[in-house]
């Protein structure tokens, strides 16, 4: 009795639609319909590899799994068709019981129950629980177990090559084609080196039909003789999702603002590569960053929700001297598919780190977070892999400039300053650079000061500054702490250094504490000046015309007594 194949409605039709496998629709000819002459049904039909880059340079081997035995058409529309064996009958069987497959089903069906001398005819009525992606089911298990079978890697047991090798379509590089007698085959890919598509299915035309109709309700035609190639990629992106204190961050997360010794959290984000059709497979996000940034921690890694753990479905590799760490994913060996529950394809991958802005920051120059993810890209050979990059964020940082003067802005040197947080007593630890520059210090770091020296033009260059705003409570308390004069007339006043988080300009402004008046800012430069005694001091502000209103009361109490003991010794 002749066999076959049928059409089974919308699932099938997303099936064909992945060009995973082929069905025909209808059993037998209907009044409409015409049979193919046996003739017409054995020329010889094209079969093209597409993609959406360059192949010409790939290894495309179409190994034929059935042939057309039967078929009908209406009006240039295939309408069904039979397959028979190609030959390889006993090494599909073979396959479908090593993958697992139940072999029982459409055993109710006479026209398809399973058969072991021509596997194909069960398999294209049967297998279709790929029909909603060409990467998933029990057709893709049965690919990937006949993909290493010795007659698709190289020659048949009789020591013939059964493949044929398809070439690049003349004028276009993005296909590559054959003419093969029509029927099913199995295309493989057996590129070396650089990227290789996974196992293909796909059948040819008939007689320069290409469009398999069904007769069924709601079932749409697809193209035959065309598949795409099946290789995938995977991206990754990162961004600044907050900082400590003395920062800022943008609202697309692209860019912040901190302080020497902030913390800045980030977050990478991916998915998991698709994995389907290797047998081992490698996944790592790679992550460099400039001299000003340190790696702290890794604070979480999930996948789909769910968190990992460190050691066991993760692990990372940190080199603080080239500035780089690498984040890979599976046990042990790095291989995913090891763990393959723990890393459906296409499930969310989060992982949060923090970073520190170190020393080595300077105003001016952006630091620099840059990310990309490596993954395998050839089932031949799962060691080989594509790095594709991500997006980078930047961080910035900001700076004082002081000059010290006296009051007729001639420039002072030996006096010192501190620096501290709004509301603190304790000065900040700063560090001294070799350039005379003074910045602030990590926790920790040796070396360190409080006291910071003008230097001999009378300046003073402090790096590493942010504040969150320009409020006094977000600013710094800058003070002097020796005059050069040796006198107790020392300015001090509250200063903001806002940096903006996007490109990393800062302006620097003036807040309270400047009582007696002696500090200036303008165009991000401080000017602070000394009095050699309160006859130099500034006529103008409220501390200068309190002293001067004590003073002259003073003189007038004094000058009083002194004419009332003069009264007293007349008398």
């Amino acid at each position: 009795m002749r066999k076959t194949t049928r059409r089974w409605g919308a699932a099938l039709a997303a099936f064909l639609a992945s060009a995973a496998t082929l069905l025909g629709a209808a059993t037998g000819a209907t009044a409409a319909e015409s049979r193919v002459s046996p003739t017409d049904l054995a020329k010889p039909q094209p079969l093209t590899v597409q993609a959406q880059t360059d192949i010409s340079g790939r290894k495309l081997r179409a190994v034929p799994l059935a042939w057309y035995s039967y078929a009908t058409h209406d009006n240039g529309k295939l309408t069904s068709f039979d397959v028979t064996d190609a030959g390889h009958a006993a090494s599909i069987d073979k396959e479908l019981k090593a993958a697992g497959i139940d072999l029982t089903q459409g055993a109710d069906d006479t026209a398809t129950a399973y058969d072991a001398s021509n596997p194909m005819a069960w398999i294209v009525h049967n297998l279709l629980d790929s029909a909603n992606s060409p990467w998933a089911g029990k057709l893709r298990d049965l690919l990937d177990h006949m993909k290493r079978n010795t007659w698709i890697v190289d020659k048949n047991a009789q020591g013939v090559d059964d493949g044929t090798m398809l070439t690049p379509v003349a004028g276009d590089n993005q296909r590559q084609s054959a003419n093969l007698k029509p029927g099913v085959y199995l295309i493989v890919d057996k590129t070396g080196t650089g990227q290789a598509s996974i196992a293909m299915m796909q059948g040819t035309g008939i007689n320069g039909m290409t469009t398999l109709q069904g007769t069924q309700n709601g079932s749409q035609p697809y193209a035959l003789g065309l598949i795409e190639y099946k290789t995938h990629t995977v991206a990754v992106s990162k961004k600044i999702t907050g900082v400590s204190d003395h920062g800022a961050v943008t609202a697309d997360g692209m860019g912040a603002a901190t302080q020497i010794g902030g913390t800045i959290t980030m977050q990478l984000s991916s998915h998991v590569p698709n994995w389907t059709g290797y047998d081992r497979y490698y996944y790592a996000l790679n992550d460099t960053y400039s001299t000003g940034l340190k790696l702290l921690d890794i604070q979480s890694v999930s996948v789909g929700g769910k968190q990992l753990a460190e050691g066991t479905d993760w692990r990372v590799a940190s080199n603080p001297a080239n500035h780089r760490f690498v984040i890979r994913f599976g046990d042990a060996n790095n291989d995913i598919i090891a763990s393959k529950a723990k890393f459906p394809v296409d499930a969310p991958v989060v992982v949060t780190y923090r970073m520190k802005l170190t020393g080595a920051a300077v105003a001016g120059k952006t630091d620099t977070n840059t990310v990309e993810v490596e993954h395998s890209y050839n089932p031949n050979d799962w060691t080989q892999r594509e790095i594709v990059p991500g997006n980078t964020v930047n961080v910035h940082t900001g700076r004082v400039d002081i000059t010290k003067t006296d009051m007729d802005g001639r420039a002072l040197t030996g006096a010192q300053f501190v620096l501290k947080d709004a509301g603190s007593d304790a000065a900040r630890w700063v560090v001294k650079t070799a350039d005379g520059t003074y910045r602030l210090a990590e926790n920790g770091e040796t070396g360190a000061t409080y006291l910071m020296d003008v230097g001999e033009h009378g300046t003073l260059r402090i790096e590493g500054l942010s504040t969150t705003d320009t409020t006094d409570g977000n600013g710094y308390l800058l003070k002097e702490a020796t005059s050069p004069y040796n006198n107790p007339l020392l300015p001090q006043t509250m200063l903001h250094v806002k940096v903006n988080p996007a490109d990393g300009t800062w302006t620097v402004t003036k807040g309270a504490g400047d009582v007696n008046n002696m500090i200036n800012v303008a165009d991000n430069h401080v000017t602070v000046q000394n009095a050699r005694n309160l006859m130099e001091m500034p006529k103008t502000g409220a501390a200068w015309l309190t002293i001067w209103t004590l003073g002259c009361v003073a003189a007038a109490l004094a000058g009083g007594l002194l004419l009332a003991r003069s009264r007293t010794s007349r008398r």
